[in-house]
């Protein structure tokens, strides 16, 4: 017989292409796993439809007949007979049932001698007899925990189908949420999860059992409103809205959370002031609670020994204030100001401030002391007749000198309406001179021109307008180095008071203009560009008494300017004032007029520094508070005046007072007027009017600015000329920057200040609670001892307490200025001091600022 080959039939899917023709190829060496033919797909444990097939003929193609194949299947599948022979045709056949596992399957046909033939075939999952998950229960021990959930569709033999069963939470969607396949629990409970295939269900239960949370640490050790809390421990959720937590009540919002800890913050409003205490810290996680304790402040801490002060200026520090007892329970006393930082003068603010004692202090009704704030001292002993007559005496003189701080305001505000509007002359004055030099000299006013005494000039007198002004023929009294000095031929004393001129102007000249060049500003800083003749002109005139009664002078920024201008101007440093009345001594004028001359005659510097730097004017308040600087600095050149940071009292306005020498009335008016602000200094600022009439800022814009120059400059004159010369800035940002310190800092420094300097047996920690250049304290004392009918020795009004419960309504506080309230006695416990709005509101965020020092 010669060599014989197997032919190889194809499954059923392809056995129309089995066919004489192209079942040739031989039966090649078998190789372990290797499917030889592929028959295609069919149920499990089914018959595949077509008889599987093999051909063996010879090596020439010739079908050989009785060959023995054995068959052998995979994976339990069955045959219709283990072995069969070929027919004449050479092929044998047989029957294949596949096995009942899901999956590839072969049938092994092998002929002795031959290398055995593999046929292959897939078995394919039944229809799902039921559905299986992968686990027999879901139990979550976490809130927010989650599980993947899996089920899967199974044939009656346990194949898995292709189909995926569809999931559906069945009840208590309060209990977990289902998200895709990912399970997520909520709260404790039962619930179950049906899965559902080819009409086939089944269901997992799902049991949400949280552990009991548990609290290993809380921190920080103290907490307060707006601050973070965090919390460690174990079994808390992994949901933030699954969990609650709570400091003394309050919720906290969460921001991370995981099983072991807990990051939140404390609500930074609504929580009420209160004395710093240990809080319950409340952990609830569903029904379970856990709780620890932990400190909660929400008052501002101040702890202070004698002397010690704090400025509580964080708005969200401000509201609540725990003044802590000093160590046992001794005597104690405090000055606490509220401040309004608000920068606008018109604006106020009304509050309350509520007060609660811990400790011993407890349930105790706050009463008022019957001691003042600030302790009364007398420079002046009992007063005798001749001083009660010499202050009787004072009084129309008082009236005069304090006429001229009146009615400035509007006036200075015109004025920095009309730098705003034309700029500085100083170009003009330039382009004139370059334009004259056919002409000469650019010309000069008519009373530089003919200044020999005894000549009369005639005069425009401007102040509501640039553009006319009324014309005023005066005479020549005085012709000095820096000033010239015109009176009004229709003066009343006219012709019968050129001493008291010449001397107004001899004082000017040797005194007050080398004291304002050399530390306040230069009244001639503009007189080169203007072709001037280096002197003030000082016009006297009955113009200023009929026309502008209750002002002293004046001065405009109009005659700064070329008549190509204002046809009006002058084109001169002119300084306007009134004339002795007929009823008035010429003694008694000149007593009030000289500090009025350097005054105006500071003005006058201000305006010429800032024309020459092309600089804004100054606000009216800070321009005429270094004008009474001016007038503070010329008192000290005057026997027992004081110096810099000399601390000087009553004896300096004393002097002035009782006229022990002829020096004139300055430093009285100052601290006259600085009586009325402390007396109503919740209604008054520094800052400008609080009212039509209101001339305080006078005194107490001087107070503020003397002040800072005595904290913060190291050269008193180099200070005080920055500052007048100024700059970009005007105002309290022009005096901040000079002092290197905003505001709101020297606000509530100043504010103590006011209260503690020179308070008898006290002495402050910082530097920046007292007026090193005058003993205020004292001054007052004095006056109200002269005067006690119209001076207290203790005027700044402030509302004094023992410690414990109160409320205080202040009904307004005006802009950039105080209210003062004391708390003394024995401090058996913290005081908390509440800072609330009107009518006891939760205090809105604004411009109130806190400041206390401690001074028993």
């Amino acid at each position: 017989m010669g060599v014989t080959r197997v032919m190889l039939a194809c499954g059923v899917f392809v056995l129309q292409a089995c066919n004489a023709s192209d079942a040739t190829a031989p039966i090649t060496a078998g190789q372990p796993g290797v499917v030889n033919l592929s028959l295609g797909a069919a149920t499990v444990a089914t018959t595949l439809p077509t008889p599987v097939r093999l051909w063996v003929t010879t090596p020439e193609g010739r079908p050989i007949e009785g060959a023995q194949v054995r068959w052998a299947a995979s994976q339990g599948g069955s045959l219709s007979a283990a072995s069969t022979a070929t027919d004449a045709t050479g092929a044998a056949t047989v029957r294949w049932t596949l096995g009942s596992q899901a999956g590839p399957q072969t049938l092994v046909a092998n002929v002795e001698g031959r290398d055995p033939m593999v046929f292959g075939a897939t078995a394919l999952p039944d229809r799902p007899a039921s559905i299986k998950f992968d686990y027999d229960e879901a139990r979550l021990r976490l809130l927010g925990d989650t599980i993947h959930v899996a089920a899967h569709a199974l044939d009656r033999f346990g194949n898995q189908s292709d189909i995926v069963p569809a999931l559906a939470f069945e009840n208590a969607n309060e209990i977990a949420s289902l998200e895709g396949n990912v399970l997520v629990a909520r709260r404790p409970g039962l619930a179950s999860v049906k899965a559902t295939a080819d009409g086939i269900t089944a269901r997992l239960s799902v049991v949400v059992d949280p552990a009991a949370p548990e609290v290993s640490r809380v921190w920080p050790d103290t907490i307060v409103p707006g601050g973070m809390i965090t919390i460690e421990g174990a079994n808390f959720a992994l949901l933030s809205d699954a969990v609650e937590l709570t400091v003394g009540g309050h919720e906290a919002a969460i921001t991370r959370i995981s099983g072991t800890r807990i990051e939140a913050i404390l609500p930074a409003a609504g929580i009420p002031c209160a004395s710093t205490a240990p809080q319950t810290v409340k952990v609830s996680v569903a029904s379970a609670v856990v709780m620890s304790t932990v400190v909660l402040r929400t008052a501002t801490p101040v702890v202070l020994s004698r002397g010690q002060s704090a400025n509580i200026l964080d708005p969200d520090a401000t509201r609540c204030t725990e003044i802590v007892a000093p160590a046992g329970g001794t005597r104690a006393k405090y000055v606490f100001t509220v401040i309004n930082t608000s920068l606008t003068a018109a604006a106020t603010t009304g509050f309350e401030l509520h007060g609660v004692g811990t400790g011993a202090l407890a349930g105790r009704t706050a009463t008022a002391p019957t001691a003042t704030l600030m302790s009364a001292q007398s420079a002046v002993s009992a007063s005798t007749p001749a001083s009660i007559l010499a202050a009787q005496a004072l009084k129309p003189a008082l009236s005069a000198a304090l006429a001229g701080d009146r009615d400035h305001d509007e006036h200075l505000a015109a004025q920095r309406a009309v730098n705003r509007s034309y700029g500085s002359p100083a170009g003009v004055w330039n382009a004139l001179r370059k334009s004259s030099t056919t002409s000469g000299a650019i010309g000069v006013a008519a009373a530089q021109v003919r200044a020999s005494i005894g000549d009369t000039v005639i005069m425009k007198a401007l102040y509501s307008s640039c553009g006319r002004g009324a014309e005023i023929r005066a005479r020549v009294v005085y012709s000095g180095s820096r000033s010239v000095v015109l009176e009004d031929v229709a003066a009343p004393r006219a012709g019968q008071m050129d001493a008291e001129y010449q001397a107004i102007g001899g004082e000017f000249d040797a005194v007050q203009y080398p004291l304002l060049q050399a530390k306040i500003g230069d009244p001639l800083a503009m007189n080169t560009a203007m072709n001037g003749d280096g002197r003030v002109t000082m016009l006297f005139t009955r113009y200023v008494n009929d026309s502008l009664p209750g002002i002293a002078g004046y001065v405009t920024a109009c005659n700064f300017y070329p008549k190509g201008t204002f046809a009006a101007s002058n084109e001169d440093e002119v300084f306007y004032a009134r004339v002795a009345s007929a009823t008035e001594s010429p003694d008694e004028w000149r007593r009030s007029m000289r500090s009025t001359v350097i005054h105006e005659a500071k003005h006058l510097a201000s305006f010429a520094e800032r024309f020459v730097r092309g600089s804004a004017f100054e606000e009216s308040w800070l321009e005429e508070s270094t004008a009474r600087i001016a007038e503070e600095m010329y008192s000290r050149t005057f026997a027992n005046g004081g110096h810099w940071k000399g601390n000087v009292g009553y004896t300096a306005v004393r002097c002035e007072v009782l006229r022990c020498d002829d020096r004139p009335l300055m430093m009285w008016k100052h601290f006259s007027v600085l009586h009325q602000y402390y007396r109503g200094i919740d209604t008054l600022t520094p800052i400008g009017a609080a009212a039509n009439g209101d001339f305080t800022y006078y005194a107490s814009g001087w107070s503020l600015v003397r002040w800072a120059a005595d904290q913060y400059a190291t050269d008193e004159g180099a200070w005080i000329k920055a500052l007048v010369k100024g700059g970009s800035l005007t105002g309290l940002a022009n005096l901040a920057s000079v002092s290197g310190r905003s505001p709101m800092e020297m606000l509530a420094d100043w504010s103590l200040a006011n209260a503690v300097d020179d308070l008898p047996g006290f002495t402050p920690q910082r530097a920046q609670l007292s007026m090193p250049s005058w003993n205020t304290a004292d001054v007052m004392s004095g006056l109200a001892a002269m005067y006690p009918g119209l001076f207290v020795a203790a005027p700044l009004k402030a509302r004094a307490m023992t410690f414990g419960s109160f409320k205080l309504p202040v009904t307004r506080l005006r802009a950039f200025s105080s209210s003062y309230f004391s708390f003394e006695g024995a401090q058996a416990g913290n005081q908390l001091v509440e800072l609330r709005g009107e009518g006891g509101t939760v205090l809105p965020a604004g411009s109130l600022r806190v400041a206390v020092v401690r001074v028993e």
